[in-house]
């Protein structure tokens, strides 16, 4: 296994190195596997992914009805990207309460 000497004098024959020691078949197992998302992160991101998509909705509709009602075009996008930015940092806060409270 791993040795570790702070001090003194000592001889010693190496047998094995790298991935060949005990130490290096860890490494090389933990390094095989395959990191899985829980089931709460995948409710959190699809519920994520679906707040994005229902934000990007209501940008697209607030554009149409803005540019309909004769709005200059440049206010019309700022004011749909500004709402897209304000809407999913305040509902990740939300979301990470709500999936706390359900386990």
């Amino acid at each position: 296994m791993g040795t570790v000497i702070t001090n003194g004098r000592a001889k010693g024959i190496v047998l094995r190195t790298g991935e060949n020691t005990e130490l290096g078949k860890i490494s090389k197992e933990v390094k095989s596997t395959v990191k899985e998302t829980s089931p709460l992160q995948k409710k959190f991101a699809d519920f994520s992914h679906k707040v994005g998509l229902i934000t990007l909705g209501l940008a697209v509709i607030v554009f149409i009805l803005g540019i309909i009602e004769g709005n200059k075009l440049d206010e019309i996008l700022l004011f749909s990207i500004s709402m897209i930015v304000a809407v999913i940092p305040a509902q990740m806060i939300l979301i990470l309460n709500v999936n706390q409270q359900r386990i």
